[in-house]
C-alpha cells in the first residue's frame, strides 16, 4: 500500500469505530457472532472496521478441541496481523 492509501484506510476504520461508538452499541457478549453489527466486543469492532477495506483479520485460528471457536476475533489475531515498523 502506498502512504496515502494507508493512510485513507486509517481515517476510514477510525470514522466507522466513531459511528458505531456514537450510535452508543452495546457490547456483544456473544464471540461466536462477529459479523454482526448490532453489537461489538472489542477486537471485533477493529474486524468489522477493515474488512470494509478487504483486509481480514480473522485467521479462523480459534482455541484447540473448542469448536465453533474460529468464528471468534482474538485480540493476537489483529496483533500477529499488524505489520510492525519501527519508527523512523
Amino acid at each position: 500500500l502506498s502512504a496515502d492509501q494507508e493512510q485513507r484506510i486509517r481515517e476510514g476504520v477510525a470514522a466507522y469505530c466513531l459511528t458505531q461508538a456514537q450510535a452508543d452499541k452495546p457490547y456483544n457478549l456473544n464471540f461466536l457472532d462477529a459479523d454482526t453489527e448490532r453489537a461489538f466486543y472489542c477486537s471485533q469492532l477493529a474486524y468489522k472496521a477493515y474488512l470494509a477495506y478487504g483486509i481480514n483479520l480473522n485467521t479462523g485460528k480459534g482455541v484447540p478441541n473448542l469448536p465453533g471457536t474460529s468464528d471468534i476475533v482474538f485480540p493476537q489475531e489483529i496483533w500477529s496481523a499488524c505489520h510492525h515498523r519501527k519508527p523512523a
